[in-house]
C-alpha cells in the first residue's frame, strides 16, 4: 500500500494546516474540561459516595486519567512541545524538504508512538469496557451477551493497536519537529490506517442495537421508572449518532484529506468519546430514584418484567425475559 507524497513543513499552506490541527485538539480539550465542570456537582453527589467497584474505577479513569493523557498528547503534538536540544532535529523555514528528511527527530517518534498507544487504549479500551458492562447489566448478566461483546472488544483493541503500531513503525523515518509550528509532525500519510475505524463502528453498532432492543421492549411493557428508560434510550441514540459521525468523518479524513490534515479529526473524536461516556454514566445515575443509590444493591435475577435493580456501578439491569 502506498503513501501520499511527503509534504513540505516550511510552506505556508502546511504551516496553516498543522496549526488547524493544534486548534482543533485544544478546542476538543476545552470541551471536555467544560463538561467536567458543569457536571461536577452530579459526580460529587452521586458517584463519590458510592461504594468502590470496578465500574466506578473505570468511570473515574475515564473522567480524570484520560484527560491527563490528552494533556500529554497536546504537549507532544499540538504546539507547546519544547524545542529539542539537538539542532539537527529542528526543521527551520529556510530548510528544504531534503533537509527535513535527512534529520529525523527520534524523540518525536517516541512521543507520538507513546501518546497514540496510551490515548487509544485509554479511550477505546476504558470507554468500550464501560459500555460493555452497561449492556451486560441490561441483559441481566447474560453470559452469551458477555462473550459476544468481549470478543468484539478484543477484536477492536487488538486490531487497532496492531494497525496503528504497524503504521507508525512504517513511517518512523518521517517524524520531524517543525520549529515554526513548534510541533512534531509526520511527513508521510498511510491512507489505509482508516481500517481501525471499521472495528470501532462494528462495536458501536452492536452496542446500540442491544441497548435499544432491550430498552424498547421494556418501554412498551413497563409504566414505572420511565425516567430511567428515557435516559437509556436518549443516551444510546445520542452516543450512536455522535460516534458514528466522528468515526465516518475520520474515515473521510484518512482517505481523502492531504497529508497535513488527515489527523485533524482524531483528537476531537477522543474528546467526544470521553465526554459522552461520562455523560451516559451520570445521566443514568441522575434518572434513578435516590433510594436506589442509597442501598446500591447487587444484580438480582427475576422473571418479573416490572422489576429492576441497580448494581454498584450505577448501571441498571432489568428482569430477564
Amino acid at each position: 500500500m502506498s503513501t501520499t507524497a511527503p509534504f513540505d513543513p516550511s510552506s505556508a499552506t502546511d504551516d496553516t494546516a498543522i496549526r488547524a490541527q493544534q486548534y482543533v485538539a485544544l478546542a476538543g480539550f476545552c470541551l471536555m474540561l467544560y463538561d467536567m465542570l458543569i457536571t461536577l456537582d452530579i459526580e460529587i453527589n452521586l458517584v463519590w459516595p458510592a461504594p468502590r467497584s470496578f465500574v466506578k474505577l473505570l468511570f473515574l479513569w475515564n473522567r480524570y486519567v484520560t484527560p491527563c493523557l490528552y494533556i500529554y498528547v497536546i504537549y507532544t503534538m499540538s504546539g507547546v512541545l519544547n524545542t529539542p536540544t539537538d539542532p539537527n532535529v529542528i526543521v527551520r523555514p529556510a530548510q528544504n524538504l531534503s533537509r527535513v528528511l535527512a534529520h529525523k527527530c527520534h524523540s518525536c517518534f517516541e512521543f507520538i508512538l507513546t501518546t497514540l498507544t496510551l490515548e487509544g487504549i485509554s479511550v477505546n479500551g476504558v470507554g468500550a469496557v464501560l459500555m460493555l458492562l452497561r449492556v451486560h447489566a441490561l441483559y441481566n448478566r447474560s453470559k452469551g451477551i458477555l462473550i459476544i461483546l468481549v470478543s468484539l472488544l478484543l477484536l477492536e483493541l487488538v486490531s487497532s493497536v496492531v494497525v496503528m503500531t504497524y503504521g507508525i513503525l512504517t513511517v518512523r523515518d518521517g517524524m520531524s519537529f517543525v520549529e515554526p509550528v513548534h510541533a512534531c509532525i509526520s511527513t508521510h500519510h498511510l491512507r489505509w490506517l482508516w481500517i481501525v475505524f471499521l472495528f470501532m463502528i462494528l462495536f458501536d453498532v452492536v452496542i446500540f442495537f442491544l441497548v435499544v432492543r432491550k430498552t424498547w421492549n421494556y418501554a412498551k411493557t413497563i409504566q414505572a421508572h420511565t425516567a430511567v428508560i428515557t435516559a437509556l434510550l436518549f443516551d444510546a441514540v445520542g452516543y450512536f449518532i455522535v460516534m458514528m459521525a466522528a468515526e465516518f468523518l475520520n474515515i473521510i479524513a484518512y482517505t481523502t484529506f492531504p497529508s497535513n490534515l488527515f489527523l485533524i479529526g482524531i483528537y476531537l473524536m477522543w474528546c467526544l468519546n470521553t465526554t459522552m461516556i461520562s455523560r451516559i454514566y451520570l445521566n443514568l445515575r441522575s434518572a434513578a430514584k435516590p433510594e436506589d443509590w442509597s442501598s446500591l444493591t447487587a444484580f438480582k435475577t427475576t422473571y418479573d418484567p416490572t422489576s429492576y435493580a441497580t448494581d454498584d456501578s450505577g448501571w441498571t439491569t432489568y428482569g430477564s425475559e
